[in-house]
């Protein structure tokens, strides 16, 4: 930190870390208080990572790799200060790629197909976060708030990237 950040205030927000408390934001599309915990945060966090992370690659390609470890840090400083990271059945890296399968595939299907059903994704982020294996939800209520909260999430942080590419000059 220079002498002036110390003299008038916080250093500036890295675009990761820009990007990662929009989508801490973001969660609140997806869950309601109730339904909301650390766990359930986290596994929102992945999916909203794995769409930030491929939009960006589009936009920025050149500074992918810095932008993905400024991402990835945040997601880390997150998992410790909540005691994810002691939670996750096969470690760290293991667990969110897992689920970078997973979410993308449902991503994709998704776009693919405007009457998908997210019923792995409804199942991690209402039913069981943070477990390695996935199901499927059958509770339709949940699916289909899910299904209808998808798009408002991806507008939400499509907006949100924008806006921090454009801020941050990158």
């Amino acid at each position: 930190m220079g002498l002036l950040d110390k003299l008038f205030g916080k250093p500036k927000e890295t675009p990761g870390r820009l990007t990662f408390l929009c989508m801490v934001r973001a969660n609140e599309i997806i869950l309601d208080k109730r339904q909301n915990s650390n766990g359930v945060t986290f596994e929102v966090l992945l999916f909203s990572s794995l769409h930030v992370l491929r939009k960006f690659r589009q936009r920025r390609p050149h500074l992918y790799d810095q932008f993905e470890a400024e991402l990835f840090n945040e997601l880390v400083k997150f998992a410790q200060e909540k005691g994810i990271l002691n939670q996750l059945p096969s470690g760290f890296a293991n667990f969110v790629n897992n689920r970078f399968e997973l979410y993308g595939q449902q991503l994709n299907s998704i776009r693919e197909d405007r009457n998908f059903l997210p019923t792995k994704m409804a199942f991690n982020f209402f039913e069981t976060p943070l477990k390695l294996e996935s199901g499927d939800c059958f509770d339709m209520a949940k699916v289909f708030k899910m299904s209808m909260s998808i798009p408002h999430l991806i507008n939400f942080l499509d907006e949100g990237i924008e806006f921090i590419i454009e801020s941050c000059k990158l």
